[in-house]
């Protein structure tokens, strides 16, 4: 697998700065949010191109938590800087500003407490048609052997097959991966054991 070129200073570069200095170390999503100054919402999304290169590696601690740390890509000899690339970085350390103090916390707003009398009620909106139809994946999973895995799946599905997945681990019906199989974002699953 080869590297991927990650934008600088992106969460992803960042992340993969930290593990490349502290290789056996192993972050939860928590803790990178709290590491990196991020919301926890955004990390799988922004590390995705680390996890298809096998540059991290991202799994479930015994509490079900997503973890992440090195992956066997993650330091795989890289191409030397570019002339531009070397100035480009000249210049940016050359305009990096002197830390500040961060700006005091302020209180946030009390919220009102939800009750029915407050919800808001909108006029002429229509009704949207269903979008999430039920699948049976057990018949999928279960006709799967171990080193089996599909053909492209739309990437829409993947939340609904993880969450499936999930559930098959936690009965012990078998061990199944989903991955991102292209840039378009297909998916596949496969039976690891």
């Amino acid at each position: 697998m080869t590297m991927p070129q990650l934008p600088p200073d992106s969460l992803a570069d960042r992340v993969v700065r930290f593990f490349r200095s502290a290789p056996d170390e192993v972050l939860s999503t928590d803790d990178i949010a709290t590491k990196f100054e991020t919301s926890v919402r955004g990390i799988h999304t922004q590390l995705a191109c680390t996890l298809v290169s096998e540059v991290l590696l991202r799994e479930r601690n015994d509490d079900g938590n997503y973890t992440y740390a090195a992956g066997p890509s993650l330091f795989v000899a890289q191409a030397p800087p570019t002339k531009s690339e070397l100035k480009a970085k000249q210049a940016r350390e050359r305009t990096v500003p002197e830390p500040q103090a961060p700006p005091p916390v302020k209180a946030k707003p009390q919220e009102a407490m939800f009750t029915p009398g407050n919800v808001k009620i909108v006029k002429g909106v229509p009704l949207p048609g269903r979008w999430n139809v039920p699948h049976d994946w057990d018949q999928l999973l279960g006709r799967m052997q171990v080193g089996d895995s599909t053909e492209p799946l739309p990437q829409k599905i993947a939340a609904s097959v993880r969450k499936h997945i999930t559930r098959v681990h936690a009965q012990g019906m078998g061990t199944f991966a989903v991955r991102r199989i292209d840039a378009s974002g297909q998916i596949g699953i496969w039976r690891t054991a």
